[in-house]
């Protein structure tokens, strides 16, 4: 997570004292593996940047969650195909996808 005007950058810094009145919009950009589901506090929401006007101390929470895999093993002697929704699995061609963990 990063915040315009500079002062916060999440995995060195997390806090940062700003003038009253500033407007400080936050960033928050998952690493790989993982999905940014969003924020909380400081009157933010959703998953696009979050601007906090600096009025008091404040505190907002950026969720992240690692995104898990589904493997499907086709067993036995006959035959068949698997497809999943979400889309991404379609035995026969890929029987391995990524998803979200929520």
């Amino acid at each position: 997570m990063t915040s315009n005007p500079a002062g916060i950058n999440c995995g060195t810094a997390c806090s940062a004292s700003y003038p009253q009145n500033t407007a400080v919009t936050l960033t928050a950009t998952p690493a790989a593996g993982s999905v940014f589901e969003g924020w909380t506090g400081g009157g933010c929401t959703g998953t696009g940047p979050c601007t906090v006007t600096m009025t008091a101390n404040t505190a907002v929470a950026a969720t992240f969650l690692p995104r898990v895999t589904l493997t499907v093993t086709r067993a036995g002697a006959g035959t068949g195909t698997v497809t999943s929704s979400p889309a991404g699995i379609n035995c026969g061609t890929t029987c391995s996808a990524t998803y979200d963990q929520n």
